[in-house]
């Protein structure tokens, strides 16, 4: 009670300084919600984006502007909050900081405030009078951090002329539930953080107070400068690193406790409370105060990473299934592990527990009954200990086990079929030996070094069929000796290995490989291009496609410098109209979107260029699913212009198709035609088969006289034909190409 009275007096005095005033009345009074909401469809776009310097923000706050207004960079407004943290406890530069977060802990409402420096005019803003539970009404300039970068944090800087008004003083909002695997995925092998943020479930938090539970210590590197960099993961294996701006959990010559020393590797976290910030285009968690961290006891550590898991790897109809873990105290001082049980489900249906038997030492076992042909049986296992403490493994949020009941030789789609949401097979680390035709070999995609020095691996692809889920990747000692159209049997072991980042593609590691002879490999199968790119990793309408042989026909290039990098990776964006498709440049062939590709021999493509036929094989690399062309027949029918004319000052009594001219032509012509009224129109050239092999025109067209000239340098001499409609209008006619 004396010292709430002591802070009432407090605040009366900063009132009658003036600190309370009304200089922000003439800004914008807004929620700090509508600061940092951002699309729910930039999200899922940044989800599939690899982070990169240099690429556009995704962050679409309204009151941010990349070109700024009265020289700053953002628009000035006006919010209320509660002061999160005392602002001399953060270290952000020669500034004050300190985030404020509304009431609500909902969605969005939290945000890092600070000034440019620590003295000056921005001694009259008042922060240095504020402390933690203190309800403020503050204005300032919305800004991004970094700029144009796609892991920018939003933040707001004071400005001088508009002092901090204290409202009320309360205390800061118990902190919001989240999980790690709500910010990021997976491990970086070489850093403190996620090998992939979740904008999409992590960005709504960027700036507020949350509870990360049951964490593990997973990685501990001190520095010369004295500052110790530590991360966290959860039983899953995602990884979040623990932000040290807060300097009661530095550990250099700045720390307001020089007692604290982040815990050991393998130290178990009930709970770790803090800030959820972006450090290096992914999420970290920012304690604040002693107390944000709480050490305790363990549950029991979980193996299931091994090749005897599960037996046999495909059952049949009449195969009970086996099933084995290992479970351990999490350090030799922890309470012991008193029960391990197996949780399966048949179809969706409702979970069933087995108890798991004690084979030897640490190994469990129990056995799931026969289930009929064509049955999908999901399961994980779960561990419990003499304090209470449970573990469930894998995270059942993404990453169950499954396997189908099949009949007859396993087919690559029994591993490639995948129920899971991050795309991964159900069989994983579990040995199998399948059979296929070897669709592209390392000579036809040998990897790349890209501009920035990274190299992409070479790769083999394998297929069984062209139904869905019938191609994988196969990879291991014996691969470079394979060449396409080689029917091979391998056996290996099931994984799902990232590229350049988290998003895992399913792929074999043989140790033995058996070539049957030569066959004939499958045809590509003809897809749309569809918004390929833009979906999630472990969307089925792309995942199905994965490590197979597709073709797309009548394609744009749409973007070439889809990363916004100066066309260092060499990709490019190519659309038939069902959406956009990223293709990659690992293959060995002669094309490049680069013109600094042309000293290696290259052809340059160039936006607004149209291919007839695009093949390739369907991959993912950084996060995207992307067409992996091999040689140069992958590319068939480059039109590398098309130009259209309109004259408007015609209106046709009829629907006309007119001869081409020049005719016999080389390697241009021009083609005319009439439209009496608005229509749907395709002009479209077949070969002398009936094939198609170019779209010149697709889309609604104004009455009018219009004139198309096309370049058909990339085709082959011989007759041609080219059709117009129209709406209900139809005509065809002959042209000669001769070289």
């Amino acid at each position: 009670m004396k010292k709430r009275i002591l802070v009432g007096i407090g605040l009366a005095f900063l009132l009658i300084l003036g600190l309370g005033g009304t200089a922000s009345a003439q800004y914008p009074r807004v929620t700090i919600d509508s600061v940092q909401f951002v699309p729910m469809d930039s999200l899922l776009v940044a989800d599939t984006l690899t982070v990169t310097a240099g690429r556009a923000t995704l962050e679409d706050s309204r009151y941010f502007h990349q070109v700024g207004v009265s020289g700053g960079w953002g628009d000035t407004v006006t919010v209320t909050g509660i002061v999160m943290v005392r602002p001399r406890v953060l270290s952000q530069g020669q500034r004050w900081a300190t985030y404020i977060q509304d009431t609500s802990r909902k969605a969005w409402s939290g945000v890092n405030f600070l000034t440019a420096d620590t003295t000056g005019e921005w001694s009259g803003v008042g922060i240095t009078s504020t402390d933690t539970g203190y309800v403020i009404r503050a204005t300032g300039w919305v800004d991004e951090y970094p700029r144009n970068s796609l892991g920018g944090a939003t933040e707001m800087w004071f400005i001088p002329s508009s002092p901090i008004e204290i409202l009320n003083v309360g205390a800061r909002p118990t902190p919001v539930e989240v999980r790690v695997s709500d910010l990021g995925t997976g491990a970086n092998g070489t850093k403190n953080f996620p090998a992939k943020a979740v904008y999409s479930t992590g960005e709504k938090w960027e700036g507020v107070y949350v509870v990360l539970r049951d964490l593990t210590v997973s990685s501990r590197v001190s520095q010369t400068s004295g500052r110790t960099y530590w991360a966290v993961q959860d039983p899953a294996g995602n990884v979040i690193a623990v932000n040290d701006q807060s300097r009661y959990f530095r550990t250099d010559n700045i720390t307001l406790d020089s007692s604290f020393s982040p815990p050991p590797v393998g130290t178990f976290l009930e709970y770790i409370r803090g800030i959820v910030t972006t450090t290096s285009g992914t999420y970290s968690i920012l304690p604040l105060y002693p107390g944000d961290i709480k050490t305790g006891i363990g549950p029991p550590v979980v193996n299931s990473s091994f090749a005897d898991r599960q037996s046999p790897t495909f059952p049949g109809p009449t195969n009970a299934v086996t099933v084995k873990v290992a479970a351990v105290p999490l350090t030799p001082a922890a309470p012991k592990v008193n029960a391990v049980a197996v949780k399966y489900s048949v179809n969706n249906g409702p979970y069933q527990q087995l108890s798991m038997t004690k084979v030897v030492d640490s190994l469990y076992s129990a056995t799931i009954p026969a289930q009929p042909g064509g049955s999908v049986v999901r399961y994980f296992f779960l561990a419990s200990n003499d304090s209470g403490k449970s573990t469930i493994a894998p995270d059942t949020s993404s990453n169950l086990y499954f396997y189908r009941v099949i009949s007859g030789s396993p087919k690559i789609s029994d591993v490639q079929f995948t129920i899971l949401k991050n795309g991964n097979s159900g069989l994983q680390n579990l040995p199998v030996t399948l059979s296929g035709v070897v669709m592209a070999d390392t000579t036809d995609i040998p990897g790349v070094k890209n501009l920035d020095g990274s190299t992409n691996p070479s790769r083999l692809f394998i297929q069984d069929g062209t139904a869905p889920w019938s191609g994988i990747w196969m990879a291991g000692p014996h691969v470079s000796t394979l060449r396409r159209g080689e029917n091979v049997t391998a056996t290996g072991t099931v994984e799902d290995v990232a590229i350049l980042s988290s998003a895992g593609t399913t792929r074999i590691y043989e140790t033995s490989v058996t070539k049957n002879g030569t066959a004939t490999p499958y045809p590509p199968v003809v897809v749309q291009t569809r918004g390929f790119s833009l979906m999630a990793n472990g969307d089925t309408t792309a995942e199905r496609w994965e490590s197979m042989l597709v073709e797309f026909r009548n394609v744009k290039i749409t973007n070439d410098d889809p990363d916004n990098n100066s066309r260092r990776y060499r990709e490019f964006m190519v659309d038939d109209g069902s959406g956009p498709m990223r293709v990659d440049d690992d293959g060995d062939n002669s094309y490049s979107i680069n013109p600094a590709d042309t000293a290696r021999g290259k052809q340059i493509l160039k936006l607004g260029w149209r291919i007839g036929t695009l093949r390739g094989i369907m991959s993912q690399t950084a996060g995207d699913y992307k067409l992996e062309p091999r040689k140069n027949d992958d590319f068939a029918n480059i039109v590398t212009s098309v130009e259209m004319t309109q004259d408007r000052s015609v209106t046709p009594r009829a629907f006309s198709l007119s001869q081409n001219y020049p005719n016999p032509f080389n390697p241009s012509t021009l083609i005319g035609y009439d439209l009496a009224r608005s229509a749907d129109v395709s002009l479209k050239v077949f070969n002398i088969l009936g094939q198609q092999v170019l779209e010149l025109v697709t889309e609604v067209q104004a009455a009018g006289r219009y004139s198309v000239r096309f370049d058909a340098s990339s085709l082959p001499s011989g007759m041609y034909f080219y059709r117009l409609r129209a709406g209900e209008f139809s005509s065809v006619r002959s042209m000669m190409l001769i070289k």
